[in-house]
């Protein structure tokens, strides 16, 4: 059994609405595995809605006038450190950043866009991620066995899936991260879809 990766660091630029001396210019924070599916969940939302970005009150980054452990980050000590108010977390399809205002001014800090690729590689979570690549997605199913399954399992399960989406996804039931249960035909018993993501040559299992 694989261990879980530690969390992922970072150190990266921040930009603000002003050029004065005192606006911080790094932002360093850490994504564990956690924070890591959750950011892949936001942009999922992103993706699927057409939405421009989603944003959420987050205050995991600190934020600095200059570089951490750098001779002029130890002249100044800890008034190296500038603090945020209403510091949030921002995501689109395939990015995310934090934001927030230097409490006490209307001075907005952003710091610079991440890959979400990065996240989903380093926590080997590419599977999560396909949606938001383009990719097609095939599904996992497991049928009842007194279920008659014909042609291509995997076809079976794209068809069942489409035939799902197709009388669900208005209402909003649409979920990637849950199973959902389906009906092939109405003389016969449900067919359990798990969304997660499976490479073409994965075994499709028969339920006892």
């Amino acid at each position: 059994m694989s261990s879980t990766p530690n969390a992922m660091s970072f150190i990266v630029d921040a930009r603000s609405s002003t050029e004065a001396e005192d606006t911080p210019e790094f932002a360093a924070f850490s994504i564990g595995l956690a924070a890591a599916q959750g950011i892949i969940k936001l942009a999922r939302l992103v993706q699927q809605n057409g939405l421009h970005k989603v944003e959420r009150f987050d205050s995991t980054p600190s934020f600095f006038r200059y570089l951490p452990g750098t001779e002029d980050a130890q002249e100044i000590g800890s008034e190296n450190e500038v603090l945020l108010k209403a510091c949030c977390l921002n995501v689109d399809a395939s990015s995310f950043w934090y934001s927030g205002f230097v409490r006490h001014s209307s001075v907005e800090v952003t710091s610079y866009r991440q890959p979400i690729s990065d996240l989903a590689s380093y926590f080997e979570l590419e599977k999560a991620t396909e949606v938001e690549a383009g990719q097609t997605r095939e599904y996992l199913v497991t049928w009842s066995a007194d279920v008659e399954v014909e042609g291509d399992h995997h076809a079976a399960a794209q068809a069942a899936a489409d035939r799902y989406f197709r009388s669900h996804i208005a209402a909003g039931e649409q979920d990637s991260a849950c199973n959902f249960v389906v009906t092939a035909k109405s003389d016969q018993k449900p067919v359990e879809i798990d969304l997660s993501a499976c490479h073409s040559d994965d075994e499709v299992m028969e339920s006892a």
